[in-house]
């Protein structure tokens, strides 16, 4: 059994979510943001080393940081390692191998129906270790199983591998598969999708070209590092100067489904976490209040 094998088994058994690995110090084991006192005499650096080396070589190379996920023997992980003073200190959270079933989410049957619809936006927020990345591939897997549609995914690094029942998902890594999000968004209509996954940015022609997507062509899912639903709004339009916002919300406002915020909170066990959710619809008064930036009402 390989370092890495070795270490993720008994991750495994102590129930770990996420592992960290430091050059020269002993491996830390967390469970959903809480600190195991377990601390396994494995050779970690050993099995650093193991995910660093791909098909191609040294993930790393001369960069000073690298962000990957990779599959393994015992599934998938994401990794983020960086350079420090005694070498390589990395992150190593667990992913599953399958998302959450839609119901884990608890939407009303509002947002469900709103998943079908043929264009829009939808925000899903969160910290990191908020359970984003999960609803997100929860989101994704419903609606192209109730459409039997396209969707496309633009990750870096790609999560979840996708293998929906019906319908079909393209993922591509930005970096690896297209060289940016800018190129990846001029190929969503050669592709004819219906459903794009795009990450968060801020660039404003980015986000144009997003919103005229969302408005026109097909339904948009987006990440955001935003506490909760009005923040990840408020972020969205954070782009535009001030003499453009007015237009910028009603461009907002006119695409807009819903913005929905996660956090994972412990169960009555100790041990297993739930997502709880916050969920703005973008009915006629909320619809308003952006296109006013009465953001404070829409928390009433």
């Amino acid at each position: 059994m390989s370092a890495l094998t070795h270490l993720l088994a008994h991750a495994d058994r102590v129930g770990a979510t996420d592992l960290w690995l430091v050059t020269g110090q002993a491996t830390v084991l967390r469970r959903h943001g809480v600190t195991l006192p377990e601390r396994p005499p494995l050779d970690h650096d050993a099995a650093l080393a193991e995910l660093l080396e791909d098909a191609t070589g040294d993930r790393l190379g001369d960069a000073d940081h690298v962000t990957f996920a990779t599959d393994t023997a015992r599934g998938r992980v994401r990794v983020h390692v960086v350079r420090h003073a005694a070498g390589l200190a990395a992150t190593v959270p667990r992913l599953p191998a399958e998302p959450p079933a839609l119901d884990t989410l608890a939407l009303p049957a509002t947002a469900r129906a709103l998943l079908t619809q043929a264009s829009g936006l939808v925000l899903v927020a969160g910290p990191r270790g908020s359970g984003r990345t999960s609803a997100v591939a929860t989101l994704l897997r419903h609606r192209v199983a109730t459409r039997r549609g396209h969707a496309l995914t633009l990750e870096s690094p790609i999560e979840f591998v996708a293998a929906p029942a019906t319908g079909t998902i393209t993922s591509r890594e930005l970096g690896a598969h297209t060289p940016s999000l800018r190129e990846a968004l001029q190929d969503v209509a050669r592709l004819d999708v219906d459903t794009v996954l795009v990450p968060e940015t801020s660039d404003r022609d980015l986000l144009t070209r997003i919103l005229a997507i969302a408005d026109a062509r097909a339904l948009v899912i987006m990440t955001v590092s935003a506490p909760d639903s009005v923040s990840a709004i408020e972020r969205l339009l954070r782009a535009w100067p001030r003499e453009a916002q007015e237009s910028a919300r009603a461009r907002v406002a006119s695409c807009l489904r819903f913005a929905l915020a996660l956090r994972l909170v412990p169960g009555l066990d100790g041990t297993s976490t739930h997502p709880a959710c916050e969920l703005l619809v973008n009915h006629a008064e909320a619809n308003h209040a952006i296109r006013q930036g009465a953001f404070p009402t829409l928390v009433d």
